[in-house]
C-alpha cells in the first residue's frame, strides 16, 4: 500500500487517533460495539479487551492518493482525491 507514492511501511510516525481526538473515542467505539455489534460481535470480556487494545492503537494518516499493489502487479489507485 502506498500513500501519495510512499510505501506505508516507510512512514516514520503516525499519530494515534487517541492522541488526536482523546481517549473518549475508544470508549465511544466500545459503546457502539456493545449496543450495535449485532450477531457478528460476541459481547465477552475478552472481545472487549481485544477491541479496546486494537482501537487504542489505530493511527491516522492523511493522503491524496491511496494505491495498492499485490503480487508484483502494478499499483492500482483506490482513491485519488487530487483528480477532478
Amino acid at each position: 500500500m502506498h500513500i501519495d507514492g510512499i510505501p506505508i511501511d516507510e512512514v516514520q510516525s503516525l499519530p494515534l487517533l487517541t492522541d488526536l481526538y482523546g481517549a473518549w473515542l475508544v470508549e465511544f467505539i466500545l459503546c457502539a460495539a456493545e449496543s450495535k455489534g449485532g450477531w457478528l460481535f460476541r459481547r465477552t470480556p475478552q472481545n472487549f479487551a481485544r477491541l479496546r487494545q486494537n482501537t487504542s492503537s489505530l493511527c491516522f494518516l492523511v493522503g491524496q492518493r491511496i494505491s495498492v499493489s499485490m503480487g508484483g502487479s502494478p499499483a492500482r489507485y483506490l482513491l485519488d482525491c487530487g483528480a477532478h
